[in-house]
């Protein structure tokens, strides 16, 4: 699955966005997508259970975190392979709306998680 978003990011980053570096923006991307939806679910279990929730300084921590896990995971001897094999979950436009669908979440938990630990905090 991280290889079918790792590659299909990178195809949007180098043939869309023209990007001079598309592996380190794929990367830094990713890394940030995950953190957000990581930092909702964190934040909405604390928030559910313990009435917490994250404060800044833990948030960028996590980011960090999986930025340096991503990056360590994505050396350059298995990006090449990721590209070589072109990973793909049953067919191109499956793995496109795949990774559509992780953008959205993405950025689902960008824009409500504020909103709905205040709600559980209520």
């Amino acid at each position: 699955m991280i290889k079918v978003l790792y590659y299909y990011y990178y195809l949007f980053y180098k043939n869309i966005w023209k990007d001079n570096d598309p592996h380190l923006t794929t990367i830094l991307s990713l890394s940030f997508i995950f953190s957000l939806i990581v930092n909702g679910i964190v934040d909405i279990i604390l928030a559910s259970f313990f009435s917490l929730y994250l404060n800044k300084y833990i948030r960028i921590g996590i980011l960090i975190v999986i930025i340096l896990i991503m990056h360590s995971f994505f050396r350059k001897e298995r990006r090449k392979e990721i590209l070589k094999s072109k990973p793909m979950i049953y067919n191109h436009i499956i793995s496109k709306i795949i990774s559509i669908v992780f953008l959205i979440i993405g950025v689902f938990f960008h824009y409500f998680n504020a909103d709905i630990v205040r709600n559980i905090l209520k």
